[in-house]
C-alpha cells in the first residue's frame, strides 16, 4: 500500500472518530437537560400541589415512598412530611409561597422562594427559603431545606429575592 493512502485512510478514521465522540456527546447533554427539565417540573408540580394546599390531594406521587429528610425541623419520612405540611396549614391556613427561581442539575432541583406564613399581617415579612432536592425517575427521595427570615432592616439596600 503506498504511504500516501495509509494516512489518508488514518485521517478518515480519526475524523470519523471524532465525529461519533461529538454527536454522542450532543446526545448525552441532550438527555441531560431533558432530565434537568423535567426534575424542575416534578418538583414545581409537588410545589403546586402542597403550596395550593388541599388535605385531602397533597402531591404524594411525586414524593417516594423512601423519602429522606435533611431539614432539622421536619421529622424523617414520607408520613412525617405529611404530618408536618397537614399541622403548618391548620396554624397558617393562609400561607403563601412565591417561587422566586428553580435552578436544575441532573438529580438535583434547588428552588429559592419567599414563604409567608401571614400574608394578611403586614408585620409578616415570611423567610426566605432554600429547598435542596434530589430526584430519582421524577420521583423526590431527599430534601434539605434552609430558611432565614426577612428581617425588619438590612445592611445593604439588595433584596433577599
Amino acid at each position: 500500500m503506498h504511504p500516501s493512502i495509509s494516512i489518508s485512510i488514518i485521517l478518515v478514521l480519526l475524523l470519523s472518530y471524532f465525529v461519533i465522540v461529538v454527536l454522542a456527546s450532543r446526545q448525552a447533554t441532550k438527555r441531560t437537560h431533558r432530565k434537568a427539565d423535567d426534575n424542575k417540573k416534578a418538583v414545581l408540580d409537588f410545589y403546586e400541589g402542597v403550596y395550593h394546599y388541599d388535605s385531602k390531594n397533597l402531591p404524594l406521587e411525586e414524593l417516594d415512598s423512601n423519602y429522606i429528610q435533611h431539614d432539622p425541623s421536619i421529622a424523617a419520612g414520607r408520613q412525617a412530611f405529611i404530618d408536618h405540611t397537614h399541622a403548618l396549614y391548620e396554624k397558617y391556613p393562609g400561607r403563601k409561597i412565591d417561587v422566586k427561581r428553580i435552578i436544575a442539575d441532573g438529580d438535583y432541583v434547588v428552588v429559592h422562594c419567599w414563604a409567608i406564613n401571614n400574608p394578611s399581617n403586614p408585620g409578616d415579612r415570611g423567610d426566605a427559603v432554600i429547598d435542596i432536592f434530589r430526584l430519582q425517575d421524577k420521583k423526590i427521595m431527599e430534601h434539605w431545606g434552609v430558611t432565614q427570615p426577612v428581617p425588619e432592616k438590612a445592611e445593604n439596600t439588595n433584596s433577599m429575592f
